[in-house]
């Protein structure tokens, strides 16, 4: 019986040293395995960090550009009114022109204002048909040809 008794004790403790191993073993493979992914998860926060610090200077940049575009069209937009403003300024300036009444000559017809330039234009020759247009530094004159 003593026998029997310490064959169960040397079994038992057997049993139970292996069984600690194999759940030693299981943790460990466990911790090992934890501290992997924990070392994958660092790894891949840095790498998220770094990725969300380039997007922000993106979009720091992408604001920074809408912004200057903002201020061009902005800057355009008021250009184009100004120009529209001096346009309109200019028709109806040149339509008020235009409204006058215009000079009469001496035979009673309506001249506009710039006739006087052409009043300017001097005929050269007595030729009614053989009179041709010349061109001299003061302006336009009609002349006979010569020869």
């Amino acid at each position: 019986m003593v026998f029997g008794i310490v064959l169960g004790l040397a079994l038992g403790l057997v049993v139970g040293v292996v069984l600690h191993l194999v759940r030693s073993t299981r943790t460990a493979t466990a911790a090992r395995l934890a501290q992997g992914r924990l070392a994958d998860a660092q790894a891949m926060a840095s790498e998220q960090a770094v990725r969300l610090n380039e997007l922000t200077d993106a979009a720091a940049a992408a604001e920074t550009a809408r912004a200057v575009l903002a201020n061009e069209l902005d800057i355009l937009r008021r250009s184009d009114a100004e120009t529209a403003a001096r346009a309109e300024e200019e028709r109806s300036r040149l339509s008020g022109e235009f409204a006058r009444p215009r000079e009469t000559s001496r035979s009673g017809s309506r001249r506009s204002p710039s006739s006087s330039t052409r009043s300017a234009r001097r005929w050269r020759g007595t030729s009614g048909a053989s009179r041709t247009w010349n061109s001299s530094a003061r302006g336009l004159t009609k002349s006979s040809p010569s020869g």
